[in-house]
């Protein structure tokens, strides 16, 4: 059975397996049948206008075009009337240049837009390249012109040879550059800077991870591919102008060559990517330019020489500046500039762009970097001027008063009205360590020490607010404690009190009346007589013994404990062989002895007390012929009940006392002292029942005063 299972699955999976199998085979000869009935793409165009997916199908391809450019490696661009594409020629010698080929292949991706790779192609003539299309930056960045012939025209601001066979000119196209990448080698940079040209070539770029063109470039196989539109001019003979004149207005517009400055060297920083940045002082005002480090090697000007340099005119942050700069010449200062004194707010307006400064404040924070530092200078409310340092110091403490030489940069500018602009932000680069003075060393009382002392007394204050309210609170309790044990104390000495006179008065006179009916008892020879003496001795017997429980009750420490049914047995023992019959319900709940709390000599004395005064009415005025005291535990409450089988209450109203009747008054001050409540209820077939009910925890406390 287990076999044939087995063999049943076997054939299901099979039967599964098979019809997959046929559905992707349908699939397959589906898709060969409609490209091959799909017309192959005959132009540049319909290629490069797949999206990647469709591309990604391996299309048909069989165009006719001109090859424009040979990669050295195995790809081939050509160009028809309608866009560009491009091929792998792999296995075979690549086309020349200008060759009209026939290319037959599938499409695929590419990075950036498709192509045509298993391709095949035939050469059928060799003519001339195509026109160029012309080609500005806006264009090449869209991507239009993107693997195709174009031309672009500008000047050359640089040459950097990347290797012996390779050369990138970086072209001014208005303000935005492009560079050309040629694969060949042996001209200098100085032939070709300044220069403008029209350059002829391959559209190409940079494309990232997500088919995006990150930055275009343009292709050319040979230096006869740029054809020079106006010379260079000569840099020596050019008139040096004021950094005012370099971008003013022009009705041809700004200049596109290189212009000339003359001044004495305030600073030199670093090296950075873009090149050496050099600040000249040319008369009242200043400048910065960054030193091409592509051009021919000079040695760093000192702070003081007097240099002339050329270069390009460009707005750099808040003022015009020179870029891709040379020094043409250098001659040795006698001795260094002075900086300029002015006060904050003249610095943060940015007139002081570019020059030498001093400024005097003090230091409001100071953060330090992984080379150098920032400062935060303040000068008396008019605002706070960032300094970097190229150094950093550690007896920079804030509230120190310095003065700061530095180099006054200004950050890109903002709108400040509608026709005037101004520095967004404006800061000090220091030169070295020597150009930062410390004034004065920061006052004691600063801020910030104020502000930590202040902190400090307030958490003082919140620690002696909480000592003083734990104090009183401990105060409290001992006071407390105080007054307890004085009460305690002055309960038990009137106790005692109590004690001692009803053993020394009335119990002494209840034995001297006893004597007396004794002996009266012992002459009398009457039987009526008699039998009045001897139930008057037994009372009397009865009043001493309930003196003798008094006695014992005041006597008893508030400090003991005591267990209630251990006390109500006494006192029913106490009474037995008076009528009516008393009983302690021995089958209540509460008679479980590891139920039963120790309860204070008080609350017991109280609590034997009120059941005794319950069964004494009971006897008195119910005529009852049995009393029953029952002890019951609930929950957190004690309940103690007395029930007698007598006549009932007639008027409930008399609970509450009456003239020459206390004892349920008595009853009821009871309770309250014990915060106890009490009730008397009469049943439908007579008889009383006396029930208090106690909160378990006023049991083990003393009473309420």
């Amino acid at each position: 059975m287990r076999h044939w299972r087995r063999l049943r699955k076997t054939w299901q999976h099979s039967l599964i397996g098979g019809r997959a199998l046929g559905l992707f085979a349908f699939a397959l000869l589906s898709g060969a049948a409609t490209q091959a009935a799909d017309p192959p793409l005959t132009s540049a165009l319909a290629v490069r206008s797949l999206s990647s997916d469709r591309a990604d199908l391996g299309l048909s391809v069989d165009l006719t075009g001109i090859v424009i450019f040979v990669d050295p490696g195995v790809t081939v661009f050509l160009q028809d009337d309608t866009a560009g594409t491009f091929f792998r020629a792999v296995g075979s010698p690549a086309p020349s240049l200008g060759s009209r080929v026939r290319v037959r292949g599938t499409t695929f991706p590419g990075l950036y837009l498709p192509g045509i790779e298993e391709a095949t192609f035939e050469i059928l003539e060799t003519g001339p390249l195509p026109m160029p299309r012309d080609a500005t930056y806006e264009d090449l960045m869209s991507g239009r012109f993107h693997y195709q012939r174009v031309a672009v025209e500008g000047v050359i601001r640089r040459v950097v040879p990347e290797d012996e066979n390779l050369a990138i000119l970086r072209l001014a196209l208005g303000t935005r550059f492009l560079d050309i990448e040629v694969d060949q080698a042996g001209l200098s940079a100085e032939t070709w800077v300044d220069r403008r040209v029209r350059a002829v070539g391959l559209a190409a770029g940079r494309i990232n991870d997500q088919r995006q063109l990150v930055e275009p470039y343009l292709r050319c196989l040979l230096w006869s591919d740029i054809e020079v539109l106006q010379e260079a001019s000569d840099p020596t003979k050019l008139r040096p102008l004021s950094p005012e004149a370099l971008l003013p207005f022009a009705v041809e517009g700004p200049p596109e060559h290189r212009v000339a400055v003359e001044g004495t060297v305030l600073a030199t920083f670093p090296a950075s990517r873009e090149g050496q940045d050099l600040f000249l002082r040319i008369g009242e005002t200043a400048l910065r330019a960054r030193l091409d480090e592509t051009g021919p090697a000079t040695t760093t000007p000192a702070i003081g020489d007097t240099v002339r340099i050329v270069g390009f005119s460009e707005m750099t942050g808040f003022r015009a500046s020179l870029a891709d700069a040379l020094i043409l010449s250098q001659t040795p200062g006698e001795e260094e500039p002075l900086p300029l004194n002015l006060p904050m707010d003249s610095i943060l307006d940015g007139t002081a762009e570019s020059n030498l400064v001093r400024v005097s404040g003090e230091l409001i924070d100071a953060y330090r970097g992984e080379v150098g530092g920032t400062l935060i200078l303040g000068q008396g409310g008019q605002g706070n001027l960032r300094v970097e340092l190229p150094a950093w110091r550690d007896d920079l403490l804030p509230g120190t008063r310095l003065s700061v030489v530095g180099i006054c940069q200004a950050e890109a500018p903002h709108r400040s009205d509608r026709y005037r602009s101004a520095p967004s932000s404006v800061f000090l680069k220091c030169r070295s360590a020597a150009d930062l003075t410390i004034i004065q060393p920061p006052r004691w009382w600063t801020i910030r020490r104020l502000l930590w002392m202040l902190a400090g007394l307030l958490v003082a204050m919140i620690f002696a607010a909480l000592w003083i309210t734990l104090l009183q609170i401990q105060v409290r309790r001992q006071t407390g404690a105080l007054r307890q044990g004085i009460r305690k104390e002055v309960a038990a000495a009137e106790r005692q009190h109590l004690a001692r006179e009803f053993h020394d008065s009335l119990e002494q006179n209840l034995t001297g009346l006893a004597l007396r009916i004794d002996a009266a008892t012992a002459r009398s020879h009457e039987a009526r007589e008699r039998e009045f003496l001897e139930g008057s001795r037994r009372l009397l017997a009865r009043i001493q013994e309930e003196t003798r429980h008094l006695i014992s009750d005041l006597r008893r420490s508030s400090d003991e404990r005591f267990r209630l049914s251990d006390i109500l047995g006494e006192m029913v023992l106490g009474q037995q062989g008076l009528l009516p019959e008393l009983q302690l319900d021995g089958d209540a709940p509460f008679f479980e002895r590891n139920l039963e709390p120790e309860i204070a000599a008080s609350v017991v004395h109280h609590l034997k007390m009120i059941a005794a005064e319950a069964v004494t009415n009971a006897r008195k005025h119910a005529a009852a012929k049995s009393i029953c005291i029952r002890l019951v535990k609930d929950e957190d409450i004690l309940q103690l009940s007395i029930t007698d089988d007598g006549i009932g209450l007639a008027e409930p109203a008399k609970t509450q006392g009456s003239p020459g009747h206390f004892g349920c008054i008595g009853m009821r001050e009871r309770c309250r002292k014990l915060g106890a409540s009490i009730a008397w209820s009469t049943s439908a077939g007579g008889g009383t029942t006396v029930q208090v009910t106690l909160p378990l925890s006023s049991l083990t406390h003393e009473e309420s005063p």
